[in-house]
């Protein structure tokens, strides 16, 4: 929905003055800035417009355009149309109706719809329901009765919690605690809510600010929690009320993730590097959705605002510190936890010390066939010219795995595990056929068919879009990653690899591109899925000399990406130039296992499957196509042609030196060969040429 707010904009009929003040105040770009979801260059507002990944959703190309219209700033969503003004933004960003948004708007404006009337500093009058009253009246309101009450709730001494009464950072209000909201020194508000319910935590200002414990710009040591609850169990551990305790340090609570960018102008007024930030965190169960916790939202957004915070979190037992005081945390424990702490990087990569990989226990339940050819979460290839039977033989791979035979003469251990073949050539009619003779050939029982039909799933060919999906395309992303979230598989097939991307996969970007694109899709909420890509490889004797042997690695087009990225890999090649149903399956790599040796295979075109082949001879096929072991000069004695060259040449511009080594590491084509052929493809037009001098397959 696009929606459009504006100067002109009114509210029950009336032009709204102060949500034009507070958008004037507080402009789009100083919004993203001030809720931590962007942080725009000087230069970007000074264009008047920049796009930026999208902070309303997981977003891989900048799809959002923030820019200014007849001298306000607005947004728009390019993927999903949706837009507007400020208040529209936290609309879709907190799920809030207009009012709400507005309201929020205006307070992170600084801008109220009622001026408060003042009373005594640094204590103001509060307006609750049209109902006026003294902060002061909450403290007075914390009976010795209900000092009791929060004592045994939360675990503290009652002397402590009458201290913090006195100290004016606890009060009582309709039957609950209740916490100060301070702006510029004085109670705006109140932070309050009842002790049998965890959910009705109110706010009268409308936010609930970071709750401030001694001065952080006085004291060596500063210590940021995310929950006042926590503050105040440190404090009472260390026995606030009977040391001067904040003399030495402060405790600065943010009251919850959404509130730390408020934290920044604080932090920014700590001065030198003697004084030293300590974050505790809390140690919040994973979500079942998969999405980041409470906890490692607050961490990321605290590690933004200074270089250095050193972070720690309670023994794991204890899911925070309040829940670590009842269990007995005294004010050395604590102190000890924060002394120990260390910076973080705000990072999403998976890190490990030593200690942590040497008390992990491993099993063999995550290698589903040979030693690791296919196991958990591997990224894996399957190699081989085109027509020469990739699909079908993948397909009786999966089969073999789903129900837990062998495949060929490997061992699977995959029974019950789910494949989605996304497949983008063979139709209806092919994959059926192909399914019926794999049933027949594999002679599968009744039972053996249903245990099939509830592992494997098919992308068929259908409508327009089903026969290119391009992961560059974010419509198309987010349908693929529907697709794997609505199936659940082990398995993620991509067949052929080339129609998955618009791009040239003999440019290391385009291909590295479309690489990461397979990896988001297939592992969101799920790290342990395989994704399985079938790709194109070298064609002919030079190709098939690169199954096998020294280059086994390099099969593959442009093989020095796919080969990083992948973990094994299987080849495909023919083994008889005479007879196109016999196969060698070999191994091109397999990081974390032992290469299989070399698989004669034949195709057995009566039952439609493929078989050992037992006349098979590695040595001879070696022999044959000059990989016997014996390293030669590259190019010795073969024969090359201009369609050598113009298969490693695509539709990326390339110098002819760039191309000549990219020749010569595909083929091993000798340079003064090249440069024989070279005239011949540049004279026959069967290139294109810019005015750089580079040159493209001919379009």
């Amino acid at each position: 929905m696009l929606r459009g707010g504006g100067p002109g904009r009114k509210e029950g009929g009336v032009s709204d003055e102060l949500l034009v003040t507070a958008k004037r105040s507080l402009p789009l770009p100083e919004l993203l800035r001030r809720l931590g979801d962007y942080a725009p260059s000087p230069a970007e507002t000074g264009r008047g417009a920049f796009l930026i990944r999208s902070p309303l959703r997981e977003d891989r190309n900048p799809s959002f355009s923030v820019y200014r219209r007849d001298g306000e700033w607005k947004w728009s969503d390019k993927a999903t149309g949706d837009g507007g003004d400020a208040v529209d933004y936290l609309c879709h960003r907190e799920g809030k109706e207009f009012k709400e948004a507005r309201a929020r708007l205006l307070d992170l404006a600084g801008i109220q719809d009622r001026a408060p009337e003042a009373a005594r500093d640094p204590m103001i009058r509060v307006t609750v329901k049209k109902k006026v009253f003294d902060w002061a009246d909450c403290t007075k309101a914390l009976t010795d009765e209900q000092v009791r009450k929060i004592a045994i709730w939360r675990s503290y001494p009652p002397e402590f919690v009458e201290w913090c009464r006195d100290q004016g950072w606890l009060g009582w209000f309709k039957g609950g605690p209740a916490l100060p909201v301070h702006e510029g020194g004085k109670v705006i508000g109140i932070h309050h809510r009842q002790i049998e319910d965890p959910t009705s935590w109110r706010n009268t200002a409308g936010k609930a600010a970071p709750l401030v414990f001694g001065d952080p710009t006085k004291t060596p040591l500063t210590i940021l929690m995310e929950s006042q609850w926590d503050a105040f169990a440190a404090l009472a551990a260390m026995e606030a009320h009977r040391r001067p305790i904040l003399e030495n340090l402060a405790i600065v609570a943010s009251r919850g993730a959404d509130h730390v960018a408020a934290l920044g102008d604080l932090i920014a007024k700590i001065p030198g590097q003697k004084y030293r930030i300590g974050a505790v965190e809390q140690n919040d169960p994973p979500r079942e959705d998969g999405k980041p916790t409470g906890n490692e939202t607050w961490r990321k957004k605290v590690g933004k605002l200074a270089p250095g915070i050193c972070f720690n979190a309670p023994p794991k037992e204890h899911k925070d510190l309040n829940d670590w005081l009842r269990a007995g945390m005294k004010g050395e424990d604590f102190l000890d936890l924060v002394m120990s702490a260390q910076p973080k990087r705000t990072t999403s990569l998976s890190l490990r010390s030593i200690s942590e990989l040497r008390a992990m226990q491993f099993d063999d339940s995550d290698c589903y066939l040979g030693d690791r050819m296919l196991a958990a979460g591997q990224a894996t290839s399957f190699l081989g010219p085109g027509g020469i039977g990739k699909s079908r033989m993948v397909l009786q791979l999966a089969a073999c795995c789903a129900l837990g035979r062998p495949f060929l003469d490997l061992e699977t251990r995959a029974a019950g595990k789910r494949w989605l073949i996304l497949q983008t050539e063979n139709s209806n009619r092919r994959i059926r056929s192909d399914i019926e003779k794999l049933i027949k050939g594999l002679e599968l029982s009744d039972a053996e068919v249903r245990a099939l039909d509830r592992s494997l799933m098919f992308h068929t060919i259908e409508r327009e879009n089903d026969a290119f999906l391009d992961l560059g395309e974010a419509k198309i992303l987010e349908d693929v990653e529907a697709a794997i979230f609505d199936c659940s598989p082990d398995f993620v097939v991509l067949d052929p690899l080339n129609t998955f991307t618009s791009g040239d996969l003999n440019s290391d970007r385009d291909c590295r591109a479309v690489l990461m694109a397979i990896s988001q899709a297939v592992k969101k909420g799920n790290p342990a899925r395989v994704p399985f890509v079938v790709h194109h490889s070298l064609t002919g004797k030079a190709g098939a000399s690169k199954a096998v042997g020294w280059d086994r690695g390099s099969y593959g087009r442009n093989s020095k990406v796919l080969h990083a990225w992948v973990r094994s890999q299987w080849n495909l090649a023919p083994a008889d130039p005479d007879d196109e149903s016999k196969l060698i399956l070999a191994c091109g790599k397999n990081n974390n296992g032992k290469p299989f040796s070399e698989i004669g295979v034949v195709y057995d075109e009566e039952v439609g499957v493929y078989r050992i082949d037992g006349d098979f001879d590695a040595d001879r096929y070696r022999e044959a196509i000059g990989t016997d072991g014996k390293r030669r000069k590259p190019g010795l004695g073969r024969q090359y042609s201009a369609d050598d060259i113009l298969e490693c040449l695509g539709t990326e511009w390339m110098r002819v030196s760039a191309l000549q080594r990219r020749v010569y590491e595909e083929t091993g084509m000798s340079k003064t060969r090249f440069y024989v052929i070279w005239p011949e493809i540049k004279d026959g037009l069967r290139v294109d040429r810019n005015e750089r001098g580079e040159y493209r397959r001919g379009v």
